[in-house]
Formats: C-alpha cells, structure tokens, sequence
C-alpha cells in the first residue's frame, strides 16, 4: 500500500505528485511542502512588497490530509 499527500490551500487543493512506503513518509512530505510555501510566500513579500501580498493569517487556513494512493 503507498500513501499521498494532498495540500489544501485555501483557493485550490494541491496532491504531492511522489507515493510513499508509510504514512508518516507522507506527512513529513506534507509539512516541508508547506514550509516551503510559507518560507517562499514570505521571500517573495520581502522582495517587492507591492507585487507579493503577504498575510500569516492566509497560511494558517493551510492543511493536508494522507490519503492511500490508487494502483
């Protein structure tokens, strides 16, 4: 059995295209993935300000969920 990951944003879901042998492979996957959303979202903010909105309240509403993949 192989497990994915799926991220929820707030406006459009997004499933991590690799298959893991665990579920915990799966979750740790999940949490880099939106590390390095918040750590790009905030980069980009402190870039240009003005072109990249930034609110830590938009990343809170950030989730995932583990799911068995289909074979």
């Amino acid at each position: 059995m192989k497990y994915t990951a799926i991220i929820h944003f707030p406006d459009e879901d997004l499933e991590l295209e690799e298959e893991y042998d665990t579920e915990e492979e799966a979750e740790e996957a999940a949490q880099y993935a939106i590390s390095c959303c918040e750590t790009g979202a905030e980069t980009l903010h402190m870039s240009n300000p003005g072109d990249y909105e930034y609110d830590e309240d938009d990343l809170e509403e950030v989730g995932y969920e583990i799911v068995e993949s289909e074979d």
